[in-house]
């Protein structure tokens, strides 16, 4: 994200409520609710390594220790995301991507 001073400052600079990934989210969404306009690359800009380890072959302990890393969602800055963004829902949306993080699916999704 390429974001210029003068809409950090008019829309208060980022949440302190956010440490990584709900951050730039919440960002973009409050930008867009103040009608700020955005552009979007064509393509990726950047790219990183996949995780080594698929998440259904983790264990529970290690799956919430993944989810509460820096590069994960955690659960706590998750729950202020959906409060704020979620509509009336929120409860439902964050309960249902917390189970999701924790017990994926163990076939893929069609």
């Amino acid at each position: 994200m390429l974001i210029p001073r003068a809409v950090l400052l008019r829309l208060g600079g980022m949440s302190a409520h956010y440490s990584h990934y709900y951050g730039d989210v919440d960002l973009g969404l409050r930008a867009k609710k103040a009608g700020i306009r955005m552009l979007l690359t064509p393509g990726y800009v950047g790219s990183c390594d996949k995780n080594p380890v698929p998440v259904r072959e983790r264990t529970l302990i290690e799956r919430w220790r993944a989810l509460n890393s820096p590069k994960g969602m955690p659960p706590l800055e998750q729950l202020q995301f959906c409060k704020e963004h979620g509509g009336v829902f929120w409860p439902f949306i964050w309960l249902g991507t917390l189970m999701k993080r924790m017990f994926p699916p163990t076939e893929p999704l069609v």
